[in-house]
């Protein structure tokens, strides 16, 4: 069986992730989950993580607002952070071993552009 093959047999995530802008973007409850055991695992090992919360401008009639904030953070995100709703205005992006610095310098990169 090829990569291709195997790719094409993967099945949809049954917590309800959707694929957009080439990233699986999570719903508020399955990103509550992860944000849940991101904790439980930094308090257990000590490792480090950060959660930018950006909040979207005022939706014009066909969510250009959030699609465009989703472009932008799934261009800088690595492969190994994970973006979700936080609620209906927020979206959330989970920086796995990050610190403080280094995810205020991101969201401030994010917000420039």
């Amino acid at each position: 069986m090829t990569l291709a093959d195997f790719l094409r047999n993967i099945k949809p995530m049954p917590d309800g992730r959707k694929l957009h802008a080439g990233n699986h973007i999570y719903p508020a409850a399955g990103f509550r989950r992860l944000l849940e055991r991101e904790c439980a695992r930094a308090d257990r090992i000590g490792l480090h993580f950060a959660l930018v919360d950006f909040t979207l401008r005022a939706q014009n009639n066909n969510g250009a607002s959030s699609r465009h904030l989703i472009k932008i953070l799934s261009s800088r995100m690595r492969d190994t952070d994970e973006l979700g709703w936080l609620d209906e205005k927020r979206i959330g992006l989970l920086l796995f071993d990050t610190r403080l610095e280094a995810a205020c310098r991101f969201a401030n990169s994010v917000r420039d552009a």
